[in-house]
């Protein structure tokens, strides 16, 4: 994997439906947060933790080394496109591919990480398609690619998706991650306290495995 490879942790969400910011959730003693930026600590070199609150920025930047910085959504209010384009600029020309993580994801593991990147090939992007679900907030990009999502924040056109739409885009499936021994599971979000419960008792079966 290239030494300029980065990863963008979205962790600005409100997540109402939650009651609570989902990078909070806890699982064995470990927030969603930690366990992703775990995940990058053995994938990438570079990581940015995306936030929408200043509290919440001195907070976090309190607990991570100096090499996890954290950004403040520039624009509040925007949504997960904002932390996508304030975080492509804070990680600069020097880092040509980064993940992108939400922290909706937080069974994600460095094996799905790694299977994007060394599968990225000459495409903008790479993204799981599971049951039809393309995962845009779990994918790698090539940054230079999304250097232009400022635009359409400027045109109001908030969707991260839409961010994707004019980009040359690759997938990995179902089949090809169970094919490198990837349990899907590491997809599984929760937006809700049920849906939390029944994503602990996957991390529970996951690290049995």
């Amino acid at each position: 994997m290239s030494s300029h490879s980065g990863m963008i942790v979205l962790a600005g969400g409100r997540s109402t439906r939650m009651g609570f910011p989902k990078h909070c959730i806890e699982f064995a003693g470990a927030t969603a947060l930690d366990r992703i930026i775990r995940v990058a600590s053995q994938c990438v070199d570079q990581v940015v933790v995306s936030v929408s609150d200043q509290d919440e920025s001195r907070s976090l930047q309190s607990r991570f080394s100096a090499s996890i910085r954290v950004v403040i959504d520039s624009v509040p209010r925007r949504g997960p496109l904002q932390g996508l384009a304030d975080s492509i600029n804070l990680l600069g020309s020097s880092v040509c591919v980064s993940a992108v993580v939400a922290c909706d994801y937080p069974l994600v593991s460095c094996e799905m990480i790694r299977l994007l990147f060394n599968a990225l090939g000459s495409s903008d992007a790479i993204i799981p398609l599971v049951r039809g679900n393309h995962h845009v907030l779990l994918s790698v990009v090539r940054t230079d690619a999304f250097r232009n999502v400022g635009e359409l924040l400027e045109n109001r056109r908030y969707s991260v998706r839409g961010a994707f739409r004019s980009k040359k885009i690759s997938v990995v499936t179902e089949e090809t991650m169970l094919r490198f021994g990837i349990d899907p599971a590491v997809l599984e979000t929760a937006n809700t306290p049920s849906e939390l419960e029944y994503l602990r008792t996957l991390a529970s079966r996951l690290s049995r495995l």
